[in-house]
């Protein structure tokens, strides 16, 4: 099979009370990735040319499954007929954590997460942080032969916290995602 598509994160702090230099600087370390991954493979026998295997391509990121998300964790899902094939699209319920380093189970049971930690924010750090998974999206389409021909995950992520930098502390509104795009030729 031909998969082609991107992923990436995109992130941007949209409100703080931080001085506007110390912001610009904070944005251009902030992961912002998904215009510029683009990748093609050739996949056969579960291997790209490259030796990269389906399980680093597709979610979950190194996983042997693409999803182990329980039933519990869905917020709404739907199968639509749409062409010869169908439309799933499962949206999952909001989740929040308290850190960067840690991820929500269910959307980490499906799709890979925004990869940051507390550590990547150096020399700025995170107070009273909370991370809002606001509820991540995967479609796909499935053609008549039941074999998946498109693939997309919308994971959204709301921040809010005090941003420390030296002796500037304010409050901090970062939105982010992480997006994959795909299209699957048998």
């Amino acid at each position: 099979m031909v998969i082609k598509g991107k992923q990436g994160a995109s992130t941007k702090i949209t409100d703080t009370s931080f001085p506007k230099a110390a912001m610009s600087i904070a944005n251009g370390m902030l992961p912002n990735d998904y215009d510029g991954d683009s990748r093609n493979y050739t996949v056969t026998n579960g291997k790209a040319a490259d030796g990269k295997s389906i399980q680093k391509i597709l979610p979950i990121d190194g996983d042997a499954l693409m999803s182990k998300l329980p039933a519990s964790g869905v917020q709404s899902a739907s199968c639509t007929k749409s062409g010869n094939g169908y439309k799933i699209q499962i949206k999952l319920k909001p989740e929040s954590t308290n850190s960067f380093s840690v991820q929500p189970p269910n959307h980490k049971a499906c799709m890979d997460c925004l990869n940051m930690t507390d550590e990547d924010l150096k020399p700025f750090t995170c107070e009273n942080c909370t991370i809002g998974y606001n509820g991540g999206t995967i479609t796909a389409n499935v053609n008549d032969k039941g074999l998946i021909t498109e693939f997309h995950v919308y994971n959204p992520m709301h921040i809010t916290g005090t941003l420390k930098w030296t002796a500037i502390k304010g409050t901090a509104v970062i939105d982010a995602s992480w997006k994959q795009d795909l299209t699957i030729a048998h």
